[in-house]
């Protein structure tokens, strides 16, 4: 893998995130292999030089007058000067004459109108006929077959800005959950917005099979505005955790933005979303600014011997910094200054977690990690539930373009691992040009970024996108048309991507 451009960048940060540390150290976790390693924060940051060859200008040419030609003298003639022409006499015009009983002008005036209506009919149709089938072929719905477009940017300029006849607002964010209740039946759901703005779910269930949709917005009372093309972060508590150990109620909570990029929540003890209310964030008064372009990730900590029922939330501040609230605190601002400092203006934020895997937590799910964007890398930072601190791991990703990826992330289980708490872990990243890659950890490393390979039907121009752990891998987009479409991926092989179907919206 190519290394950054600038002074070598260590595979492995050696950041501390508490900035009370006051040594470094190296540490071996038993976090599936990972090795941590601390220092202190305010290390320098890497630089990229650039050494850029001066341009220099070259004179304008002078001008050199020609001796050779004569000089000009006042009053006299040029030499050679041509004779004049001799004088025009008038001649009387041809005789006009007829044709099919219209004047010679006239006729040729008609013909010339009649030759451009037709052949502007000719082109019409042509060019009509051809529009019609390239639609045809590209919004055929979930059987529509493979697209062989080049993928390019859909605009995000404006709600609805799409010609699509879809509900699903253009620039939406997605985020999907997944839980099971006390009868293991599962569920998942994804969340985005309408062309009004308004926040909608569609769920799915196994005792159903099918979809149905829930316009959140409609079941807040008082007035509800969200960011068109505001981050979106769902979280649920279901089944275990609704018994042990925090023998809670269930509940669904949604993170949105407001118009001026006020963190919002609402919450829903409803498992088919069918009422809402305000959340902790709004009753508590909060008044979390984000800066612009600010992205949102959250977690909520459910697990059995080292979990707080604590939501965990990161987003960027007006100064570029990565900052961190938690429900624990009734999300108040820390004045510590910024978690971490000089994030991308505009950084993908994701949020997972897998088991500590060691012989003090065993298989509880108590190491979550936080992704962000840093100087053009997809930056790790785990939590440390034995040493109760972040610390930095991996980075994930190198050479990011200049505009930021959007980002999400799963963590996730598989049967040969021999464990039943999930181990490996997966980020997908949206590029702006509509692309998708990914880069997953098997339980000994990062295996490297890459594209998927999907077979069934195929899209390759995403808007948006989620990935959950559920019963499969699924990965949910959203296309520039405006639909939703869902993938499974391979547990063993997250490269491979299968098509299931399109999410219904309405």
């Amino acid at each position: 893998m190519a290394s950054p451009q600038g002074n070598p960048q260590p595979e492995y940060s050696t950041l501390e995130v508490n900035p009370h540390a006051q040594q470094q150290q190296q540490q071996s976790y038993g976090d599936g292999g990972y090795q941590y390693t601390s220092v202190n924060q305010n290390d320098q940051e890497w630089a990229h030089t650039h050494s850029y060859p001066q341009v220099a200008y070259t004179p304008e040419p002078q001008v050199v007058y020609d001796k050779s030609y004569p000089e000009a003298v006042p009053g006299q003639p040029l030499p050679d000067q041509p004779q004049p022409l001799p004088e025009q006499t008038d001649v009387p015009p041809p005789a006009s004459g007829k044709i099919l009983g219209l004047a010679r002008k006239t006729f040729f005036i008609v013909l010339a109108v009649v030759l451009v209506v037709v052949i502007g009919a000719v082109v019409g149709g042509a060019v009509g006929g051809t529009v019609g089938k390239s639609n045809k072929s590209s919004n055929g719905g979930s059987g529509s077959g493979t697209s062989t477009t080049t993928p390019t940017p859909t605009s995000t300029s404006s709600p609805g800005s799409s010609g699509s006849s879809s509900i699903v607002l253009s620039n939406s964010s997605l985020s999907a959950i997944n839980w099971t209740d006390a009868d293991n039946n599962a569920y998942h759901a994804v969340f985005w917005q309408d062309r009004s703005a308004h926040l909608m779910m569609s769920l799915w269930d196994s005792a159903n099979n099918s979809w149905e949709v829930q316009n959140i917005s409609s079941k807040i009372s008082g007035q509800l505005q969200a960011l068109p093309g505001t981050p979106l972060n769902g979280a649920v508590r279901g089944s275990p955790w609704t018994e042990k150990p925090f023998n809670m109620s269930f509940g669904i909570t949604l993170f949105y933005m407001s118009p001026s990029n006020i963190i919002q929540q609402l919450y829903s003890t409803d498992a088919r979303g069918a009422a809402w209310d305000r959340g902790q964030l709004l009753t508590a008064n909060s008044n979390i600014q984000t800066g612009d372009g600010s992205q949102l990730a959250i977690w909520w900590g459910q697990c059995a011997k080292n979990c707080s029922n604590e939501i965990w939330m990161f987003y960027e501040n007006t100064n570029q910094g990565l900052m961190f609230s938690s429900s624990d605190s009734d999300f108040s601002v820390s004045d510590d200054g910024d978690w971490v400092s000089n994030i991308v203006k505009g950084s993908g934020l994701t949020m997972c977690a897998i088991s500590a895997d060691n012989a003090t937590w065993g298989d509880d799910i108590s190491s979550p990690r936080i992704y962000y964007d840093t100087s053009g890398i997809i930056q790790e930072v785990v939590w440390r539930p034995d040493q109760n601190k972040w610390i930095y791991a991996s980075t994930v990703w190198r050479d990011l373009p200049s505009v930021p990826p959007k980002l999400t992330s799963m963590g996730y289980f598989h049967t040969g691992d021999g464990r039943n708490s999930p181990r490996r872990l997966l980020i997908a990243a949206r590029f702006d040009n509509g692309t998708v890659g990914i880069n997953y950890y098997n339980t000994e490393e990062w295996h490297g970024q890459s594209f998927p390979t999907l077979s069934g039907t195929t899209y390759d121009n995403w808007t948006s996108i989620s990935v959950v752990a559920a019963t499969n891998l699924l990965f949910f987009g959203l296309t520039g048309d405006g639909e939703i479409h869902e993938y499974t991926m391979d547990r063993t092989n997250p490269l491979s991507w299968t098509y299931n179907s399109q999410v219904s919206v309405s």
